[in-house]
């Protein structure tokens, strides 16, 4: 908690009247937003899916609040606590006891339960009580469970890490707001088939990856797909992932999955 309270959810909050999520870029609020949403979710060792479902929870907040005619707009850091609090507590079954407290104290008090509580019940009628956003992790796990298990040979454990490479890539791609706008099983979808891009062609075979993408794409033609496609493969090959590495720490793509 000492180490959290040290550096606490702190972004500017933009002037009323303007487009104000045009400004969450790569290196604006949203990202420093989601940074910290991370460090407490690893800092407790929640399962990161939590940090999808709270960022679920603020991007749709923000989209409501520019889609009104009134300049009224949220604090984004009460904002930012809320959601995570609430997505802990709907979501995590461990270790989240005296979470509204701990959260209070990340604020360095600037928010008070009340505050938090307020703001919870606020977002529940702003978002008519949709607080169990199917994520794109749930979407990647379930397509995973697609592939074709007589046809040829495949490594069980390959599938295993293909979905580890999966939820890394979903994982940086929660930074991007504009691919947040997609449809999560589209960007589950491409995630995968950009996994399977480097597998070892003698754990998961040529074949078997084959008729796995074909039956993929065909549930989804969509402009989502090719955006998210397009769009992730542009942040792996450019300096977002080298910046976000210290996020998916735990994994290391080069050793686990991809072929020397």
């Amino acid at each position: 908690r000492n180490e959290l309270s040290s550096s606490p959810v702190s972004v500017a909050q933009p002037a009323a009247g303007n487009n104000m999520y045009s400004d969450f870029n790569s290196d604006g609020p949203r990202y420093e937003i989601c940074k910290w949403v991370y460090k407490v979710v690893d800092h407790y060792s929640f399962d990161r899916e939590i940090a999808t479902v709270a960022m679920s929870y603020f991007d749709r907040m923000i989209w409501k609040s520019t889609s009104r005619s009134d300049d009224t707009q949220p604090n984004y850091e009460l904002l930012a606590v809320t959601c995570l609090y609430t997505a802990v507590k709907l979501n995590e079954h461990r270790n989240k006891r005296g979470m509204l407290d701990a959260l209070v104290h990340m604020s360095r008090r600037r928010f008070t339960v009340a505050d938090i509580t307020s703001m919870e019940f606020t977002m529940f009628k702003t978002l008519s009580w949709f607080l169990n956003p199917v994520t794109p992790q749930s979407f990647a796990q379930r397509f995973l469970e697609l592939f074709p298990r007589s046809c040829c040979y495949i490594d069980r454990a390959q599938v295993q890490k293909i979905y580890d490479m999966s939820c890394y890539i979903i994982e940086l791609s929660l930074f991007d707001s504009e691919l947040m706008k997609k449809r999560p099983s589209a960007i589950a979808i491409a995630a995968v088939i950009i996994s399977l891009q480097g597998a070892d062609s003698s754990k998961v075979s040529l074949e078997s990856q084959t008729v796995f993408v074909n039956n993929l794409t065909s549930f989804d033609h969509s402009n989502d797909l090719h955006f998210a496609k397009s769009r992730m493969s542009q942040f792996l090959s450019d300096h977002h992932a080298s910046k976000l590495a210290d996020i998916r720490s735990t994994i290391d793509p080069n050793a686990i999955f991809y072929s020397k």
